[in-house]
């Protein structure tokens, strides 16, 4: 069985960068309303540079206690009490870094603040709401709101029954995660972000993927454990990489990349399609189809181009 892949979600892509949320939603072929609105992935753009630095040991020594040290062989080396210091460049870099950490923190806790307030503000609107009505009234609109919570409740089974369904038999699609030593840190963190955005949409898809993180170990695991209910989500959470997880299905695997010259124009459920887990504004392009043809995979790229304008190259993070 094969489905088509629809046009208005290939004209939800953002014009300048294609976001993973954008691919999952292309592919996970949503029945929903088209009139349905969608949140714009808000991703961090702070270019902060990782900071490496690495210190030579020399060999095994003995210290003589005379300001010198010894080796092995009886060879003198000069004894180093402190490290070398940094750069004007480095110390550049560390200090935009603190800046980025400090404000990243000033700004969950304004955010921390502000939903307190709402949730404050709302508590005392509903109070002084109830106060106004008569008793026959009040009793109304808590039977309302009771009917609103119980439809809401509805909704959250429903969506984590269809998700456990996917889980089993649903389309699958692989989100790459063997790039982290290739991105500074503030792409990993959009990384993280997007995948984020990738299983909300899946989760609230008509009809979810079968959606797995592979590679999921090492840096981006402990920023994904950051998330706040992340050993909840619904979804496969691998260590390895797709070619073991899928290793007796490697004839099925269709690594999604930009660079391809095959226009997949419809998903069929035989097939495993992965899409690389890469934010590098465009410092690696060619990356992914290399890959997929060093491991003999096939290669294919969604018809992006032909639903929209771009005013920049396509990009397959």
């Amino acid at each position: 069985m094969k489905r088509h892949v629809s046009s208005y979600f290939l004209k939800q892509y953002t014009p300048r960068v294609l976001v993973l949320s954008h691919w999952l939603e292309a592919l996970s072929i949503m029945t929903s309303s088209g009139n349905e609105q969608r949140e714009n992935c808000e991703e961090l753009t702070s270019d902060v540079s990782s900071l490496a630095t690495s210190c030579e040991r020399p060999p095994e020594s003995e210290n003589a206690g005379d300001g010198v040290s010894r080796t092995t062989n009886g060879n003198e080396i000069l004894h180093q009490d402190e490290e070398k210091p940094l750069s004007k460049n480095a110390q550049k870099k560390l200090l935009k870094m603190e800046r980025y950490k400090a404000l990243k923190m000033q700004r969950k806790a304004f955010e921390k603040s502000k939903k307190h307030e709402d949730t404050e503000r709302k508590r005392k609107e509903w109070e002084s709401k109830l106060s106004s009505l008569s008793a026959e009234e009040q009793e109304s609109a808590l039977r309302e709101q009771k009917e609103k919570r119980h439809a809401r409740q509805a909704k959250s089974i429903d969506r984590k029954s269809r998700l456990r369904q996917a889980m089993e038999n649903g389309q699958n699609l692989v989100i790459d995660l063997e790039f982290c030593d290739r991105m500074k840190p503030n792409e990993l963190a959009s990384l993280v972000q997007q995948v984020m955005y990738s299983y909300s949409a899946n989760a609230k898809a008509a009809v979810p993927a079968r959606l797995s993180l592979t590679g999921c170990n090492g840096e981006i695991l402990d920023h994904l454990k950051k998330m706040s209910g992340f050993e909840n989500w619904l979804l496969h959470k691998e260590e390895q990489s797709y070619l073991e997880v899928f290793k007796d299905r490697k004839q099925d695997l269709v690594y999604l990349t930009a660079d391809s010259n095959h226009v997949v124009e419809k998903l069929e459920d035989s097939k495993i399609y992965i899409i690389g887990g890469l934010v590098d504004r465009n410092r690696w392009k060619g990356l992914t189809l290399e890959k997929a043809k060093n491991q003999g995979i096939s290669t294919a790229k969604l018809p992006i181009s032909e639903h929209i304008s771009l005013t920049s190259s396509a990009v397959c993070i």
